[in-house]
């Protein structure tokens, strides 16, 4: 009772009544006092560390136990060689191995969850040696994947299903590669700020949106300079965007390859200088936006190749200039402009900002004219330019590059 004898020291110097006092105020300030506080609950990591001589590791969902995770190394046949039954924890694939690859076939609801007011992370996290991949696989019910944060040493991807169950994937730097693949129609993927080379594959479906850059959220986002995106069977959109929202972060200029699929109705709409669009294949595009700058490239493989876009529109923005339109050494056949809209647009691309005419404009122009501009040109024809083997009619237009 060492506090008791050092209070009763104290107590001494003070007489009777103050020493009553202080006694009835001792016993007030140490009365004990209950409060009730939210439950929280620590959970932990589990980490399956991948044995060397192995390739490929594969994640797979256990029927009938929601947040337990079966791992399979290389081929997903015959028995799990291990299974994360912790159903909210933080499943961990750790290999220091140089390029393994993990595919994560689990859906958004049997993902490891939350249980209520857990302060721990929980999902499925991938640490992996450099030249890592991570493919994740949407589930037929997953509609929506988006990347929802983004650090130094640690990026999260969020899947939510059409029951609002969510699914969350992480992985740390030594991934160098992810994928997002989708599995149905209608899906969403958002991709705001990703450092790593990313796939975009939604084949599976249509009606699908790939949304690739920032909005005004604070960072000067743009399109990674190793994304790919392969879009479904028709009305897919794909929208690039480089918000340049003025933070003083360096925008991440670069280019999305994009292989449209062979089915009508889809459209691109490319935004903020410095994001660009560069077309894999000659696909007909029902709708082509390209605003403050955004560019689209053609395909380049080979010459004289006919793309096919229903409408363009080339727009500023209160940052960036008239969009661009890089036709290379292709055909670009348009099925609905006014012909005075189209010689603005490549009137545009003929003359820079200092008046040179040299088509490095922004609007319509070709990578050979700004290279050899005094042997190369942009042309365009009419139906009423009488022009046979076009076939043009309506409002149609036809765009290339001449000698």
């Amino acid at each position: 009772m060492i506090f008791g004898k050092w209070m009763e020291t104290c107590l001494g110097v003070f007489g009777s009544g103050q020493m009553k006092r202080a006694r009835q105020a001792m016993i007030k300030a140490t009365r004990p006092v209950v409060e009730f506080l939210e439950e929280r609950r620590l959970l932990s990591t589990t980490i399956y560390t991948v044995p060397s001589g192995h390739t490929t590791v594969y994640l797979e969902k256990v029927f009938g136990a929601r947040g337990n995770v079966d791992v399979f190394l290389d081929a997903h046949v015959g028995q799990a060689i291990f299974t994360f039954t912790g159903a909210n924890d933080l499943d961990e694939i750790y290999s220091a191995m140089k390029g393994l690859t993990v595919i994560d076939e689990v859906p958004a609801a049997s993902k490891p969850f939350a249980a209520n007011n857990q302060i721990d992370p929980y999902g499925v996290c991938a640490q992996l040696g450099s030249g890592g991949t991570l493919k994740i696989i949407m589930g037929i019910a997953d509609t929506t994947m988006e990347e929802t944060a983004n650090a130094l040493n640690s990026t999260t991807f969020t899947a939510t299903d059409t029951g609002g169950y969510t699914g969350i994937d992480m992985f740390g730097p030594g991934v160098d590669s992810v994928s997002v693949i989708t599995s149905a129609s209608a899906t969403h993927v958002i991709v705001p700020n990703l450092l790593q080379a990313l796939t975009v594959d939604t084949r599976a479906g249509t009606g699908n949106i790939t949304d690739l850059g920032g909005a005004g959220s604070g960072v000067d986002e743009g399109a990674d300079q190793r994304v790919s995106v392969l879009t479904g069977t028709g009305n897919d959109s794909v929208n690039v965007r480089n918000d340049h929202d003025g933070d003083n972060v360096a925008p991440m200029y670069g280019t999305a390859n994009i292989t449209f699929g062979a089915g009508s109705g889809n459209a691109l709409t490319v935004t903020g200088f410095g994001a660009v669009a560069t077309l894999t294949n000659s696909p007909s595009i029902a709708s082509v936006n390209l605003i403050g700058g955004g560019a689209v490239h053609l395909d380049q493989s080979g010459k004289g190749n006919t793309t096919t876009f229903g409408t363009l529109t080339l727009a500023t923005d209160a940052v960036g200039g008239l969009g661009i339109v890089d036709v290379g050494a292709q055909r670009l056949k348009i099925n609905s402009i006014n012909a005075a809209t189209l010689r603005g647009y490549i009137n545009a691309g003929y003359r820079d900002l200092n008046n040179g005419q040299n088509w490095q404009g922004a609007g319509i122009t070709s990578g050979y004219g700004m290279a050899l501009p005094a042997n190369y040109a942009v042309g365009y024809a009419v139906p009423s330019d009488n022009i046979s083997s076009l076939g043009l009619t309506g409002n149609q237009a036809m765009v290339v590059a001449t000698v």
